[in-house]
């Protein structure tokens, strides 16, 4: 992991149910038509089915705070979605749930990338950490033109 969570982030991880030793994998109810590659079943073990953030908690460092819910299935019937945005990375993305209650999904990459996405594309963070840490306080995410 890239960067320490901040104090204010740590105490919504573990608002939310989270701890270091958390593994829920066998909990987490996965849709079908994807291939879950290595690096979303690890986050999925780690944060499946936690919901952390406020969106309706306002302004954040660059834009409003935002919610995430680690919840994959909410993906059901998006793969068409996921798979135009992969093949224009060159990357495999997976679902890990919604940002904002549904206005966006989550996704990550192979290599551990974390990405915002509806009709456009956005990179919150380089790991899951970053992502989280960008995304509930409302840091700045990198829109990708493809």
């Amino acid at each position: 992991m890239n960067i320490p969570f901040s104090e204010e982030s740590i105490k919504m991880l573990l608002n939310s149910g989270w701890n270091e030793n958390r593994r829920v994998l066998d909990k987490v109810k996965l849709p079908k038509g994807y291939h879950f590659h290595d690096a979303a079943l690890k986050i999925l073990n780690e944060f499946g089915n936690l919901r952390i953030g406020d969106y309706k908690k306002g302004k954040g460092k660059f834009m409003a705070k935002c919610t995430i819910q680690f919840l994959p299935i909410l993906a059901s019937c998006e793969e068409d979605r996921f798979i135009e945005f992969s093949d224009a990375l060159g990357v495999s993305l997976c679902p890990l749930g919604e940002v904002n209650e549904g206005y966006f999904f989550l996704a990550v990459d192979e290599y551990g990338k974390i990405y915002v996405l509806d009709q456009e594309l956005f990179l919150a963070g380089n790991d899951i950490q970053e992502g989280i840490e960008t995304l509930i306080t409302g840091g700045k995410i990198e829109r990708i033109d493809i």
